[in-house]
């Protein structure tokens, strides 16, 4: 164990000069927090929905639930939809009310329950965080392949013999690099979501307790994933490129920018380590239990990553 936290000090002082990875860390990660809990919030059900023939039952029950509409005496106009002015239409067919939506699947489901009478907003449920921070895990993945410069360079300098040599050996040297990796993210992004969280969806203490444990197994989620990538790729010159560009493809492939359609594409989104936390970080706010099938789920995939990482690394090596 000192052997690792003697690593780990070495690698905090090296990474001082790794200015794009500080900065990255410090300024960048948190300001992505930020402007994800702020587009979460601001964007959030503020869609007007163009309402025709309403009885004041039904005007009363979307002012209670603080749902924009405009009364209309017919439907929306071509020019209007054109525009996106309108997210979906309720209209009175016969004795029964209709919804059309213009916006999705989901924003239909939605109208069919405030028609109904059954509307519940996701920030009653849940606060609409899990959003912002499924939002904000854009750029962890690539935060934590470019804090892997260190490794890069140990490699490039095939350091790991002469670590071998003082008796650090290398599953240690690999769980170090790990555990800065794992420090480095953990602290500023951690903070950064309580933080937020508090200010935008005015958390308690129990979920900002809630949101820091997610936080911290995520960042170490992620960074042994980084580790993973790194490992497979043997190219120095271009191991950071690479890393960042899977890291690009797993976050748009894991649904983030935009729904999958394809049921093919949809199994391989579920297994992405973005979709994995944000279905874990969900259901742990929402149900109020952070140890789930999810959690088990990542814990296995980390324990498998380290030891292949530990496996192909020790061949790598071996064969240099």
């Amino acid at each position: 164990m000192l052997k690792i936290l003697s690593c780990l000090k070495v690698y905090f002082i090296r990474n001082s000069s790794n200015y794009l990875g500080v900065i990255l860390t410090i300024i960048i990660l948190p300001c992505v927090v930020f402007l994800s809990c702020y587009y979460t919030k601001t964007s959030k059900y503020k869609d007007v929905i163009a309402v025709v023939d309403s009885n004041n039952e039904l005007t009363e029950y979307l002012n209670k639930q603080n749902i924009q509409y405009d009364l209309k005496e017919s439907k929306p106009s071509e020019d209007e939809l054109f525009m996106r002015k309108y997210s979906g239409l309720i209209y009175k067919a016969g004795a029964v009310y209709k919804g059309i939506s213009y916006s999705g699947e989901k924003n239909q489901e939605r109208l069919d329950s405030i028609i109904n009478y059954s509307y519940e907003p996701e920030e009653i449920l849940n606060g609409g965080y899990p959003e912002a921070f499924y939002l904000s895990l854009c750029i962890l993945l690539i935060q934590a392949v470019i804090n892997m410069k260190i490794f890069v360079d140990d490699r490039r300098n095939s350091i790991i013999g002469r670590m071998n040599v003082i008796g650090v050996s290398t599953y240690q040297y690999l769980f170090s690099m790990i555990l800065f990796n794992w420090v480095t993210m953990s602290i500023p992004y951690g903070i950064a979501n309580v933080v937020f969280n508090r200010i935008f969806f005015k958390s308690n203490l129990e979920t900002d307790i809630k949101v820091l444990a997610i936080c911290i197994l995520t960042t170490g989620f992620f960074a042994i994933i980084a580790m993973g990538i790194c490992v497979l790729a043997t190219d120095n010159s271009s191991t950071i490129m690479i890393g960042n560009i899977i890291a690009c493809f797993t976050a748009i492939l894991s649904g983030m920018f935009g729904t999958v359609k394809s049921k093919e594409l949809t199994i391989v989104s579920n297994f992405m380590p973005q979709r994995l936390c944000y279905m874990w970080a969900k259901k742990s706010l929402v149900q109020g239990n952070i140890i789930n099938s999810f959690l088990v789920l990542i814990c296995m995939v980390c324990l498998l990553v380290y030891v292949l990482s530990n496996m192909i690394y020790r061949k790598n090596t071996l064969y240099s």
